[in-house]
């Protein structure tokens, strides 16, 4: 799908125009399925709960289509991970129980693939604090030497 949508781009598209047909076919294909396979009715609550996650994913999809104008597809599908794990959360603090012990670990494996994929290490993520908090960097840089055993000068 990424390299369609690069192309359309290219050709002038802009990403609501890649978000619209992209769902449109996904509407007519899923129609077609269920007509011929789908024998039950769904409840009006049912129906509004499958409506609710479409909304989801569609919000998403706007998201990672600008992004894609903005940003490299390897930043992007590093980004679309992030949506995964936060829908964890999300769904954890919603429904106020701790998710199935394989739903966390789906969870923490995308957090550890992202910062294996990132680059990030623990000394660039505390450079990073660093940089972003400069209030709390005494703090912050007398933890991060503790831990690395160095000692600070003042």
């Amino acid at each position: 799908m990424l390299p369609i949508l690069r192309v359309a781009y290219n050709y002038g598209f802009d990403p609501v125009n890649g978000m619209v047909v992209q769902n449109l076919f996904a509407f007519i294909i899923l129609a077609l399925v269920s007509v011929v396979f789908v024998r039950t009715r769904l409840k009006l609550s049912q129906a509004l709960g499958l409506m609710g996650v479409g909304v989801s994913a569609f919000i998403m999809s706007i998201a990672f289509f600008f992004a894609l104008r903005y940003v490299s597809a390897t930043v992007t599908i590093i980004l679309l991970f992030q949506y995964i794990w936060m829908g964890i959360a999300i769904q954890a603090v919603l429904e106020r129980r701790i998710p199935h012990p394989l739903t966390l670990l789906s969870g923490v494996i995308i957090i550890f693939g992202t910062v294996l994929t990132t680059g990030a290490t623990i000394g660039s993520c505390a450079e990073a604090i660093l940089a972003a908090v400069p209030d709390c960097k005494i703090s912050i840089a007398t933890l991060y030497a503790s831990k690395r055993g160095l000692e600070i000068k003042e």
